[in-house]
C-alpha cells in the first residue's frame, strides 16, 4: 500500500486479498486500468488473450488501502477518490500533522490515477519523511504504524 507495484501475479493476488479481506472486489478500485508496468507480465496477458483489470494498476494497492480505510472508518467508500471524502481528508490531515503544515496550505492535484497529490514547500516534505523514519515524537501505536510502513518501504 505504500508504493506503486509492476503488475505481476504476486502484486495482484495481493490485491485481491486485501479486497477479499474486507468484502470488496476490484471493481471497487477507481484507479484505472493501465497496462502492467512488469513488460513479461504486459506480453504474457497478450498473448493469452487477456486484459489487464484494475489489480494490474500500479496504484491498485493503494486504492485497496484507501478502500481499507474507509471500511476501518466506517463510511461508504464510494466516492473516496474525492477531496471531500472521509478517507481523502483523513490522509490530508494526518499528512499536515507529519509535515507541520496547515491542510488548507498544501496544494492538491490529480496523480493520474485519480486520487489527489500533494505539494508542499521542500522544506515540509523532507520533515514528513524524517518523522515517518524517526518517530519518536508519536504516541507509541504510531511509532509502530511509522515503523510498520518504513520496514515494508525498505523490504
Amino acid at each position: 500500500m505504500c508504493a506503486s507495484h509492476c503488475g505481476e501475479e504476486f502484486h495482484t493476488t495481493t490485491v485481491q486479498a486485501m479486497l477479499d479481506r474486507i468484502g470488496l472486489d476490484k471493481s471497487a478500485l477507481r484507479c484505472g486500468i493501465p497496462p502492467p508496468i512488469n513488460k513479461a507480465t504486459a506480453a504474457a496477458l497478450e498473448a493469452a488473450g487477456h486484459k489487464p483489470t484494475t489489480l494490474h494498476s500500479n496504484c491498485s494497492g493503494k486504492h485497496s488501502g484507501m478502500l481499507a480505510m474507509a471500511r476501518f472508518l466506517a463510511v461508504d467508500h464510494e466516492g473516496y477518490t474525492e477531496p471531500e471524502h472521509p478517507v481523502q481528508q483523513r490522509i490530508l490531515a494526518l499528512l499536515s500533522e507529519f509535515v507541520d503544515l496547515p491542510a488548507k496550505k498544501i496544494t492538491l492535484a490529480s496523480d493520474g490515477c485519480t486520487v489527489p497529490t500533494f505539494g508542499m514547500p521542500l522544506y515540509n516534505f523532507a520533515l514528513g519523511l524524517a518523522r515517518l523514519v524517526q518517530p519518536d515524537r508519536w504516541a507509541p501505536v504510531r511509532q509502530a504504524a511509522c515503523r510498520r510502513i518504513v520496514h515494508a518501504m525498505q523490504t
